[in-house]
């Protein structure tokens, strides 16, 4: 915040900050999940909420209605990049997927203008560069509670016939933070209630005016996979969701047990000694039938 770099009066930050009231005011939305958008699909977003501002010595200040859309593309399995715009400007970013599993965990950093024109002959122009880091915890297959903290760097300047010093731009660093409730309906469709803040940075010190935008972000297309196991659990506790066949690295085989040898085959029974006598003959064990007397000897 400057008018130099100095802020005058705990209201000048908050008045600036609003939408109806400010110049080059940028977006403080976060409208996406810590998981990227699945490959070659697209996901389109919608915000519908207000912004506003609270001071540690004037208490609640102006507010305004704030509407904002956006649209994600996904480039590969853990990165996606998106376009966002609103009421002044247009923001650019892009997303790193970097951790997954039961707790997400993405990068998505990204660069915004805004321009205002007061309608008195002033001209304000404006740069952003966002850096958020997107926590998501997955209480179910359905519900994510999505936090985080993030970072903004602004740079404004202005020109025209006339240099109005009743309206100052947010500039410099500011640190916030956010929190977001992610609820998948169907099979690509979320409703996602958020809440963002903001508060200024002077020299190292957080500022005593803080600027939020909150609002209700419905998200649809590029339906979500489920989570593939974390690539360094080898030792195949597979905790959190699930992968469908394809997605991911798929683990090895286990190891075949060796093959156990064949029992030998039973040895041919030996031969009987010549000593022992053999088993008696069925005939010889006959007794010998009475000679036939010829005719001869019954003569005698």
């Amino acid at each position: 915040m400057r008018r130099g770099s100095a802020i005058r009066g705990p209201w000048l930050l908050a008045v600036v900050g609003l939408t109806a009231v400010c110049a080059g005011c940028p977006s403080f939305s976060t409208l996406q999940t810590p998981r990227t958008v699945p490959e070659g699909e697209l996901r389109f977003g919608a915000l519908a909420g207000g912004a506003g501002a609270l001071s540690n010595d004037a208490g609640p200040g102006p507010s305004s209605a704030q509407f904002e859309l956006s649209a994600r593309y996904g480039l590969s399995e853990r990165v996606d990049v998106g376009v966002k715009l609103y009421a002044l400007g247009i923001e650019a970013s892009l997303k790193w997927w970097m951790v997954r599993g039961p707790l997400d965990l993405a990068i998505a950093p990204a660069v915004s203008y805004a321009s205002f024109d007061d309608r008195m002959g002033t001209q304000f122009n404006a740069f952003y560069a966002h850096l958020p880091l997107l926590l998501g915890w997955n209480l179910s297959d359905r519900v994510t509670l999505s936090f985080g903290p993030k970072l903004m760097f602004g740079y404004q300047f202005r020109r025209g016939d006339v240099v109005r010093d009743d309206l100052l731009l947010i500039d410099g660093l500011l640190i916030g933070a956010y929190v977001s409730v992610p609820i998948r309906i169907g099979r690509a469709f979320w409703i996602a209630p958020e809440i963002n803040a903001y508060s200024n940075l002077s020299n190292g010190a957080v500022g005593d005016t803080t600027i939020y935008q909150g609002g209700i972000a419905f998200m649809f297309g590029g339906a979500e996979a489920p989570a593939p196991p974390d690539d360094d659990d080898a030792d195949g506790d597979d905790e959190g969701l699930t992968p469908p066949p394809g997605y991911g690295r798929r683990r090895p085989p286990p190891p075949r047990d060796a093959e156990t040898p064949a029992a030998p085959a039973p040895a041919p029974a030996a031969p009987a000694s010549s000593s022992q006598p053999a088993p008696p003959d069925a005939a010889s064990a006959l007794p010998p039938l009475p000679e036939a007397q010829g005719p001869a000897s019954s003569q005698r």
